[in-house]
């Protein structure tokens, strides 16, 4: 049996809901926030049982497992279903598996022979020692225990499989996401890398810890650190005082060498990573002596937040942001866009538009299948011609990429003067080979590409993988990708909402399901309206955009798809802020 407690704050919070609805406070004091090392009350505490009293072998087992609700103490009531020896051995950390509880099968056939209990679960995905989640392809799986009988008669596991099995309806409650912050190849982007771990067992050294072990492999070859190599925390770790000082203390050979540039460049990597604790700056320390300097200011990656769309005849066919029924255009890049459209006078609209960071060109995919640049001068480069490439996804850097949805081998990256940078081949995972591709995007900070891929044997699936630049952010290869999700039918389009995250549109029946996605998370799906093709980043408070095949233009309030502008011909994709 499993006790939950909602946790002292859950209730006061619920009661200032019920008795206080009439708003928050937009003035007064601000309070102090956590102390040195303290870890936030969570909302949801889990207390199960320890072993009953003459347990059987499953019931140990299903207790065990159980318990992995509470990492309280390391797992301290869990370690008591496990022999005095075992219990010293089991590393709880190593891995989770997060699977649907109501598919649980124990099976005792093997207890009587082997001392062996067995349970099969239906895994939705698994988080590894690092923290890493990664959705499942392959569901089932089998985790074995083996029990001993005390003297007294009591059961308890002698062996079991490293890690734990976890709930997907408590693993949001008992881990929480991190993200650890590293660079892109130039230098100018701060990226995400998004962790799990323990909430109960969170301290600022942990993840200043992770964050010096490097990037995982979803960054494989795409982010770097500042921290030179073989840099480790010191003792005293990383503590984060009232005032969201953290004090972080180094040791490495190579710290002695690091110049003030650099150190700009790992304060800031620290302070973005420890900001999920409460840090809001950084003091490291190397021995009794401050590496002190200037924290860098890295490269915005949020895009304007209007929608960027190219009107149809009730917008006289204008080109730029969207803002209170009419286009805002842009200066230069708005009349050679819409002079190109004209040219084709009577032609459909072209199939997407992608804006350059510093706007002074666009990627055009006109209705004739050719992907195009065009100038802000007006000059038109011809880019790719061949049969049946997908839309074109445009980077930060200034590159476009493309490749035919039937040919994933035949990927291609240009310039805007249409020279072809690099030729790769589709990035594989473990299990998918080859596919067919619907949709790419590349992040807003030129480090991941987004796929819609359809698998060799029918199966529709979101990927990503790494993009590795050189240093003047060119890109020379492609890693291998990784599973974001399951899709329950064809993908149709996929963009970037946020460092962070990528909306998907896929078909599901007659239906369009709309997703979510976190880069490794969980991700949120919803019903879209019924044609929905195209789907964009929109504001804070509606952070997904959709247009139909009707030309209407949707954002999201509440719980609904509201109708925000018709006459829309294209919603174009706008890769990042321009600095001026």
């Amino acid at each position: 049996m499993r006790r939950m407690i909602r946790a002292a704050a859950g209730l006061v919070t619920a009661a200032l809901l019920l008795t206080a609805c009439a708003g928050l406070p937009t003035s007064g004091p601000v309070n102090p926030g956590l102390a040195a090392d303290e870890v936030p009350e969570d909302d949801f505490l889990y207390y199960p049982e320890g072993p009953a009293p003459e347990a059987t072998p499953e019931q140990i087992v299903q207790g065990f497992v159980e318990a992995a609700t509470s990492p309280a103490g390391d797992w301290a009531t869990a370690r008591e279903f496990l022999t005095a020896d075992f219990a010293d051995d089991w590393s709880p950390g190593t891995a989770v598996v997060i699977d649907v509880p109501s598919a649980r099968v124990y099976d005792a056939d093997r207890l009587e022979s082997e001392n062996v209990v067995s349970l099969r679960t239906q895994a939705v995905a698994t988080v590894d020692a690092r923290g890493s989640y990664v959705t499942s392809l392959t569901p089932t799986q089998v985790q074995e225990y083996r029990l001993e009988q005390r003297s007294d008669g009591e059961w308890r596991i002698a062996e079991a499989p490293e890690g734990i099995v976890l709930d997907r309806d408590y693993f949001p409650n008992v881990y929480s996401d991190y993200a650890l912050y590293y660079y892109d190849a130039t230098g100018r982007y701060l990226v995400p890398d998004v962790r799990w771990y323990p909430e109960a067992s969170m301290r600022p050294s942990k993840l200043a810890s992770e964050l010096l072990f490097g990037p995982g492999a979803r960054l494989q070859g795409a982010a770097r650190t500042a921290f030179p190599e073989g840099t480790s925390l010191a003792e005293g770790g990383a503590l984060i005082d009232d005032d969201g000082m953290a004090d972080v203390a180094l040791e490495g050979p190579r710290l002695g060498d690091v110049d003030a540039e650099r150190i700009s460049h790992m304060r800031t990597q620290l302070t973005a990573t420890l900001a999920g604790l409460g840090a809001q700056t950084v003091r490291i320390r190397v021995g009794t002596a401050e590496l002190s300097a200037e924290e860098f200011d890295p490269q915005p990656t949020r895009p304007d937040a209007r929608a960027l769309v190219l009107g149809g005849e009730e917008l006289d066919g204008a080109f730029g942001f969207l803002e209170g029924g009419e286009i805002e255009r842009i200066d230069g890049l708005s009349d050679a866009v819409e002079g190109f459209v004209g040219a084709f006078d009577g032609s459909p609209a072209p199939r997407s538009i992608a804006v350059s960071v510093d706007r002074s060109w666009a990627l055009v995919h006109g209705a004739d299948g050719i992907v195009r640049s065009v100038i802000a001068d007006g000059s038109v480069h011809v880019l790719d011609e061949r049969q049946g490439v997908i839309e074109p996804a445009r980077d930060p850097d200034g590159y476009a990429w493309a490749v035919p949805a039937s040919a994933p081998d035949e990927l291609r990256v240009y310039a805007s003067d249409g020279t072809v940078v690099l030729e790769a081949d589709f990035p594989r995972t473990e299990t998918v080979t080859s596919a067919t591709v619907q949709s790419i995007a590349v992040s807003r900070d030129g480090t991941r590409m987004a796929m819609l891929v359809t698998a060799a044997g029918g199966t529709p699936l979101a990927l990503i993988a790494p993009i590795v630049r050189d240093g003047e952010g060119v890109p020379t290869a492609l890693g291998d990708a990784s599973l974001l999700t399951v899709l329950d039918g064809p993908g149709i389009d996929v963009e970037w909402l946020d460092d962070t995250s990528v909306g998907i549109v896929a078909q599901d029946g007659a239906e369009r399901e709309i997703i979510d996605q976190r880069i490794g998370g969980p991700g949120t799906r919803m019903s879209g309206p019924a044609t929905s093709a195209g789907i964009s980043t929109g504001t804070s408070g509606s952070p997904i955009r959709l247009l139909d095949a009707n030309g209407v233009l949707y954002t999201r309030r509440v719980s609904a798809w509201v109708e925000a502008q018709p006459g829309i011909a294209v919603l174009a994709t706008d890769v990042g802020a321009p600095t001026d």
